[in-house]
């Protein structure tokens, strides 16, 4: 059977995802940060999910939970690198 909880993030888990406790033990919620308070639904398989953000933390900013997803990775690529050649020197690269 589900239940409700209110709770608040303590901190951030190893994945950056929010971690909360219930009933003693360790829950991540994606996309919270330390000091958000939840509403969150559970049942007795440790199932969690997150209903709402009830007070958002004072610390949170547009860019406080990390990105996923394509669009990011293609953004943290470092641009390419072509490789140029010098003549007598060799060979270097060139961006």
């Amino acid at each position: 059977m589900a239940s409700l909880i209110e709770t608040k993030v303590l901190s951030f888990g190893a994945n950056g995802d929010g971690l909360v406790l219930i009933k003693d033990k360790p829950a991540y919620i994606p996309e919270t940060v330390p000091g958000d308070t939840l509403r969150l639904r559970y049942d007795d398989s440790r199932h969690v999910e997150l209903i709402d953000i009830l007070a958002p933390s004072p610390d949170r900013s547009p860019l406080s939970v990390p990105f996923s997803g394509v669009a990011v990775a293609a953004r943290c690529r470092p641009p390419p690198v072509r490789p140029c050649w010098t003549g007598r020197s060799g060979w270097f690269s060139m961006p």
